[in-house]
């Protein structure tokens, strides 16, 4: 994940990137990260993420990014 140049200027705001497990009426949140990059220089970079899935395993689920 990761965010534009034009996000790191003057006035951006953090932008957060959750997955969530959609089973019928049920969400499991499995991740959930903040990028800001105005204020943080290590976040003006792509990220990799790694999504423990133990939490929905065996099950049928939607993930909604």
């Amino acid at each position: 994940m990761g965010v534009r140049d034009y996000g790191w200027s003057d006035g951006a705001a953090a932008v957060r990137f959750d997955v969530t497990a959609v089973e019928g009426t049920t969400e499991t949140p499995l991740h959930t990260t903040v990028l800001d990059g105005r204020r943080v220089a290590a976040d003006r970079r792509w990220r990799d993420a790694r999504i423990d899935l133990a939490a929905v395993a065996g099950r049928t689920v939607r993930f909604r990014f």
